[in-house]
């Protein structure tokens, strides 16, 4: 299965990728504590890089597929209630927000209007769309320290295993490393999703540590994982920065 969850408990629908949100837009968890990793240094400031991300961007898959990973709207509330309700068993064993699910239409009408209302430097929130269905979502999210952001996704489960899920990723990190203020990207899953834990590995992220977690969804496990990638190992590094098409094309699965 492949998604990455925790989210932060007592948040709203709107409170996305942090442990035990509710809700399907952040993918991967804040740790309680991290072990091999440290934390990252005090700033006197709120940490937010200068640079908002893209609000389009384009996921080439091995395959050829072209896949639009973009801001939520308003008109895509019947793709996104779609999504969630033929997706929402496959989420839930990894999933806190899904548990939630299904909700009644009106109910996702609210969770995309605030969507659209958390566009700034601190969370960055798309939907990843093929044609005009949307398979999932995905983000750009500032809670591990000045000059770095933290990535979560879900994929809907007909799509599994397609390489969507390692081609949105990989666009959203050279997204990410655009901004040259950014030096660093990272990843939280729980040790035991390991569909999840495979794509940053595939991407050339490094495990880095492990946090300890408390368990919400029905397949989590008390210890979860930090993978994190480096500028000084992005591959696009080596091209002076730059952010061409290739850059988001992957042959993985």
């Amino acid at each position: 299965m492949l998604t990455i969850g925790v989210m932060n408990k007592g948040a709203n629908m709107a409170e996305t990728n942090e442990r035990g949100s509710v809700d399907p837009v952040n993918s991967v968890g804040q740790a309680d504590s991290v072990h091999g990793v440290g934390p990252s240094a005090p700033t006197e400031q709120e940490p937010h890089p200068p640079r908002l991300p893209s609000a389009h961007i384009v996921a080439r898959v091995h395959d050829g597929t072209e896949l639009i990973v973009r801001q939520w709207r308003s008109s895509d509330l019947d793709t996104y209630h779609r999504a969630i309700h033929e997706s929402y068993v496959h989420l839930q064993p990894w999933m806190p927000w899904a548990l939630a699910e299904p909700q009644e239409i009106d109910a996702h009408a609210e969770i995309l209007q605030r969507f659209s209302g958390r566009w700034t430097h601190d969370n960055v929130v798309y939907g990843i769309f093929l044609d005009a269905r949307a398979v999932g979502g995905t983000g750009l999210h500032n809670r591990i320290g000045e000059s770095g952001w933290e990535i979560g996704y879900w994929i809907h489960a007909d799509f599994e295993g397609r390489g969507f899920v390692s081609a949105v990723v990989q666009a959203l990190t050279d997204e990410a490393f655009v901004d040259a203020s950014v030096d660093r990207v990272e990843i939280r899953c729980d040790a035991a999703n390991l569909r999840s834990s495979a794509v940053p590995v595939r991407l050339g992220y490094a495990m880095v540590g492990h946090e300890a977690r408390v368990p919400v969804a029905a397949a989590e496990t008390t210890l979860g994982t930090v993978y994190r990638l480096v500028r000084a190992n992005w591959p696009g590094a080596n091209a002076g920065g730059s952010h061409s098409g290739d850059a988001s094309t992957l042959r993985s699965s």
